[in-house]
């Protein structure tokens, strides 16, 4: 193995570009429902915040695991010969880093929560926390059409 470096989190998200993030469709959308929610129904769950932190603590633990489980599909039907397809189409690394990334948001919803349940609440924290689990969904549902596709051209590259 030759002596290539593998980025932190924060290179691979530099690498993958973080206006690649910002401007995506979820992050957009997710920012637009929070900013309507917050000059509008927002405040009903403000009330009882508790229940709703208890609800995404679970939401989020459980999305973690179907990313793993999507994450070990996508690894399992990798072969060394379709890796080096994915390598030189220069898309092997942006792959695994959204798994990493949207693990790393439902990490942080479910961090985040817990802190607002059980530690201090900050309001302004709970609107954080809203609008990264609504961008966390929105993530899951980039990762499932991904494995889609995944399968897709796999399956096309390999019939003929």
């Amino acid at each position: 193995m030759n002596n290539y470096k593998i980025p932190n989190f924060f290179g691979r998200i530099k690498n993958f570009g973080i206006s690649r993030l910002i401007k995506s469709y979820d992050f957009i959308i997710s920012l637009v429902i929070c900013i309507i929610g917050y000059f509008t129904f927002f405040n009903v769950i403000l009330n009882d915040y508790k229940p709703v932190l208890s609800d995404m603590m679970n939401t989020s633990i459980s999305i973690t695991t179907v990313i793993l489980a999507g994450f070990a599909i996508v690894i399992s039907l990798s072969d060394a010969e379709f890796i080096k397809i994915l390598k030189e189409y220069k898309i092997y690394e942006n792959i695994l880093f959204y798994f990493e990334y949207t693990t790393m948001i439902s990490v942080m919803v479910f961090s985040i929560s817990f802190f607002l349940k059980y530690v201090y609440f900050l309001k302004w924290v709970y609107f954080f926390d809203i609008f990264l689990f609504i961008y966390m969904l929105f993530c899951l549902i980039q990762l499932v059409s991904f494995i889609t596709k995944f399968s897709i051209f796999k399956g096309k590259l390999y019939s003929g």
